[in-house]
């Protein structure tokens, strides 16, 4: 197992530490380029837009680089924030899941903008290099965590791909103490990064990136990482849809294996492929086959819903197994 990570960082709520340039530098500089190694001065709130967002990302070693500049002006034009503004809907089934979980094990809020950069929170994205879901995972590195086979591909299970995603990341800041490298090492590997720190003598993000040492994908994916973040997290800003929802809460049911999804909803009461939607990893629209029981996502709002309809499952199963038997000893 392993360890849960605690770092030595004091993670209070969305980036509220010391980010690039820190909040000294943003209420000081009136409108300054990009290129010129600050971010430029967002646009005044519009009205009821009033998330201003917080001055500073909650990891106080962020250092700032003129690639976050750059990546900032690219993303708060009219085709990024058209991006970004499409890619955070698509993420709002999962937002509070995985801001939740981040929280559970002390780790940065905005690592939930990971997501983005890989999948744009489609669930069922695959990569050209065969990569899938929220969070990319190639089918040799689920490693533990997900079972991939003609029944599932939870790699499309936003709940253990996203268990799997925060252990692998957590388990990179606890190799490499920095979250920078943690972040760099899940795009490029574990091993490729401290490879790179082996062969420069440094641990500095930045100057590895520099040096030649990481892949170009990876001297990318940081610093476009964390503009997206800081144009997400500033949201009203820069002109975004705030989204004033409730949270979305999600648990799980278990139901017994090779049961319909079908058979499922039309006890509930939902649409079929709304139970679906929820278990988008069922390659077959049923639990697996030859399971005693799979665990369902479901909101917590539909649990009892869900629960009821599944126990129903379980006794008529139970029924028919008791009738079988009997007839079988006649």
């Amino acid at each position: 197992m392993r360890p849960v990570v605690r770092s030595s960082f004091d993670f209070l709520p969305l980036l509220q530490r010391t980010l690039v340039v820190g909040a000294v530098l943003l209420a000081a500089s009136p409108a300054i380029e990009a290129s010129s190694g600050h971010i430029p001065d967002p646009e005044p709130l519009p009205e009821r837009q009033v998330i201003a967002g917080p001055s500073v990302f909650s990891n106080p070693d962020i250092s700032w680089s003129s690639e976050i500049g750059r990546y900032i002006e690219l993303y708060s034009g009219p085709a990024g924030l058209n991006y970004i503004s499409r890619s955070l809907r698509a993420g709002l089934p999962y937002r509070d899941f995985i801001v939740q979980q981040l929280e559970a094990r002390r780790m940065p809020r905005e690592l939930y903008y990971l997501a983005l950069i890989e999948s744009n929170f489609d669930a069922t994205a695959v990569s050209r290099s065969g990569a899938v879901g929220l969070w990319q995972f190639m089918e040799n590195s689920v490693e533990e965590w997900m079972v991939i086979n003609a029944e599932v591909d939870e790699r499309r299970d936003f709940y253990r791909s996203t268990h799997a995603a925060l252990e692998k990341l957590s388990w990179n800041f606890t190799v490499l103490e920095d979250w920078l490298l943690a972040i760099a090492a899940y795009n490029a590997g574990l091993g490729h990064v401290r490879r790179a720190i082996e062969s420069a003598g440094t641990r500095d993000y930045w100057r590895l990136a520099g040096a030649g040492l990481l892949p170009d994908q990876t001297v990318d994916y940081v610093p476009k990482f964390l503009a997206i973040a800081w144009i997400a997290e500033h949201g009203g800003r820069y002109g975004l849809p705030c989204y004033w929802l409730e949270p979305l809460e999600w648990t799980r049911v278990e139901a017994p294996g090779g049961v319909e999804l079908a058979t499922i909803a039309e006890l509930a009461g939902i649409p079929t492929d709304t139970l679906h939607s929820w278990n988008l990893h069922l390659n077959k629209r049923r639990t697996p086959v030859g399971a005693v029981t799979y665990p369902l996502n479901v909101p917590l709002r539909s649990h009892d819903r869900l629960e009821s309809a599944v126990d129903i499952v379980s006794l008529t199963d139970t029924l028919i197994e008791r009738s079988q038997s009997a007839d079988s000893t006649h």
